[in-house]
């Protein structure tokens, strides 16, 4: 029937769901007094065990790029042509999370060679990311001040003209590693990011503008920190890592991911990976290693592969993740996986999985 019940309004309608079964009461009360308190009883019960009020559903995507070739197809195509298919999938989250690794520029011109590794989007390009109903955006990459400073202090502010909040990256050190609070339907979230592959100009410092820095015992201390305040029921940190190509994170990759669930993280994600990488569940928490591309020009055989992690929450927990497949079309535009694709990609991602 298509209804999930652990999906938004989306992709759920209670109306049409067949496994509902309703429960009648029949009471005879000995006199007013028990009336009434079998009256304030019944009226305590919940109408069912699903409030939509209670629930939101999270999309976290992969590595967003829009540059090269991808940025030469947009030129023809329209500034939202990334989203045209996925788009109002990404959209039908409560929350939207795109990592854009790449600044907006006034002036920014087209460079198609697979050898630019200078990167800049142009600033109508913003539309992609309405499109696919971006809110918030994760900062982490490490080309952010491919055009200095100036330029990504400027994307920055870009951003905020748009009302769209970011994290793990920022005008200055103390922005970029401040956490991101989204409080929705009553579950409360708190992003943190961090860049750890570099280079050093790519950081943020105590007054130019960067991706946050990793350190690990900073990190761990701003996790604790919000969960013994109970400023957050769910902390949720992503990593731009050092790159791999493998399905297989690294082996540092898994210490210092799992270090962090230590400190407390519920969910923690690496969004440096250009291929879908495996996952991993610990102390009750979960790791995503990479999630792949999303909108970014590489077209080999893994590199246009990507996975869309949808986490839901319920009453304050992390109730499911839903795995969404995606592959990238022409230079830039995903498509949905076709059955065997999903199945190919996700027997090799589960294969590197720590289960």
């Amino acid at each position: 029937d298509g209804q999930n019940p652990v999906e938004n309004a989306s992709g759920f309608d209670a109306q049409r769901y067949p496994l509902v079964a309703d429960v009648f009461v029949h009471l005879a009360p000995a006199n007013e007094a028990e009336a009434a308190l079998v009256s304030e009883f019944l009226g305590a019960l919940p109408s069912g065990n699903r409030e939509p009020g209670e629930l939101t559903v999270l999309a976290m995507t992969g590595v967003t790029a829009m540059c090269r070739m991808t940025a030469a197809q947009m030129d023809l195509f329209g500034p939202a042509w990334p989203a045209e298919i996925v788009g109002p999938g990404l959209a039908s989250a409560d929350i939207t999370h795109i990592s854009n690794e790449v600044p907006f520029v006034e002036g920014c011109e087209t460079n198609t060679s697979q050898e630019n590794y200078n990167f800049c989007s142009k600033p109508e390009y913003m539309e992609t990311l309405i499109a696919s109903g971006a809110d918030i955006i994760g900062m982490t990459g490490n080309h952010q001040n491919d055009f200095g400073r100036q330029n990504a202090m400027a994307s920055l502010e870009y951003y905020d003209e748009y009302s769209l909040p970011y994290y793990g990256g920022g005008k200055n050190l103390e922005e970029a590693m401040k956490p991101l609070f989204i409080e929705h339907n009553g579950t409360r979230l708190a992003f943190l990011g961090t860049n750890s592959y570099g280079p050093k100009m790519a950081w943020a410092t105590d007054s130019l503008p960067g991706a946050a820095p990793f350190d690990l015992n900073i990190l761990s201390a701003t996790i604790r920190s919000i969960k013994e305040k109970d400023l957050a029921d769910v902390v949720l940190v992503e990593l731009q890592y050092q790159e791999s190509y493998d399905t297989e994170p690294l082996a540092e990759q898994r210490i210092d991911f799992n270090a962090l669930v230590r400190a407390g993280a519920d969910i923690v994600t690496g969004v440096q990976s250009h291929v879908p990488q495996g996952m991993e569940f610990s102390d009750e928490s979960m790791i995503l290693y990479g999630l792949g591309n999303l909108y970014f020009d590489q077209m080999g055989p893994t590199t246009r592969e990507g996975m869309v992690a949808r986490h839901t929450f319920y009453a304050g927990r992390h109730i499911s993740t839903q795995i969404q497949t995606t592959v990238v079309y022409d230079y830039g535009q995903p498509h949905w996986t076709t059955p065997a694709e999903r199945a190919s990609m996700l027997r090799r991602v589960f294969a590197a999985s720590y289960w």
